[in-house]
């Protein structure tokens, strides 16, 4: 049985642009218990002292779709954000598919919060942990393309950060599940 702690968390954030300020986190893992994959997502309420009119970028808006009145209207405050992820991700090791940035609207949102993060944020490309893996199990390359397109087909990225996490869990569970033909 595997453990909790091996299975990788896949994370992602979703921000007013590139250098800018986090508007949404989520997050999806395997639940080693049931097989099945544990996801979440929240809108970040930007606090008070954040001036998002500079950052804001009508582009990355039309990409995620998420409208500054949404925020303010259904996001929650980041120290909720933080103490939900803490609370669900304590002890875990979390990998991004864009690991620079998403580290930094994280780490921002647990800065205006308090508390430090019960989890531990891995600089390793969350698509190069997956391939590794297939490597480990040794899949080839065709094989391991053909799960990567089945997973796009069953859990597509849409620029959504818990869609965007799913992905990745899907795909790692396809991996570590044997799900594809390979030799």
């Amino acid at each position: 049985m595997t453990m909790m702690n091996d299975v990788p968390v896949f994370y992602d954030c979703e921000a007013t642009c590139i250098g800018g300020l986090p508007i949404e986190i989520g997050w999806a893992f395997i639940d080693t218990s049931t097989g099945e994959i544990q996801s979440e997502s929240h809108l970040i309420k930007p606090p008070l002292h954040w001036d998002m009119q500079p950052v804001w970028d009508p582009d990355a808006e039309k990409l995620h779709g998420i409208s500054l009145e949404q925020l303010l209207a259904r996001g929650h405050p980041p120290f909720v954000v933080a103490r939900r992820m803490n609370e669900v991700l304590a002890g875990r090791e979390l990998f991004s598919d864009g690991p620079a940035d998403d580290e930094r609207w994280l780490r921002i949102i647990f800065e205006e919060a308090g508390p430090d993060p019960a989890f531990t944020i891995r600089r390793t490309h969350a698509d190069v942990l997956v391939a590794k893996l297939a490597a480990k199990l040794g899949w080839d390359s065709a094989s391991y393309e053909a799960a990567k397109a089945e997973a796009n087909r069953i859990s597509p990225r849409t620029h959504r950060a818990e869609a965007d996490a799913r992905h990745l869990a899907v795909l790692w569970r396809m991996i570590s599940n044997g799900a594809a033909a390979r030799p």
